[in-house]
């Protein structure tokens, strides 16, 4: 996720100096974990599609609101479990 700010809605800031927020390899760790959980356990729904060699976990938005004089985010986290082809 990447922040640009403007005062008067026609100049911003560069965004390749914003970065705010991204999954990094640890998120990479946990999201393969979740995958491999979800597929392990027959009590909860198994992904269409399974392939390890293509897990990614990823932010997919990143919904901001203002709490009492501060900004609290609360990103939404995709975890990919791999690509067309591999049917479990």
């Amino acid at each position: 996720m990447y922040l640009s700010v403007s005062r008067d809605f026609e100049n911003w800031t560069d965004l390749r100096d914003c970065l705010i927020f991204h999954a990094d390899g640890k998120d990479q760790e946990l999201g393969a974990k979740r995958v491999r959980m979800q597929v392990e356990n027959h009590d909860l729904w198994r992904p269409v599609y399974h392939n390890p060699d293509d897990y990614l976990t990823d932010i997919y938005n990143l919904p901001v609101f203002r709490y009492q004089g501060l900004y609290v985010g609360m990103p939404t986290v995709f975890n990919h479990s791999g690509n067309y082809g591999v049917q479990l």
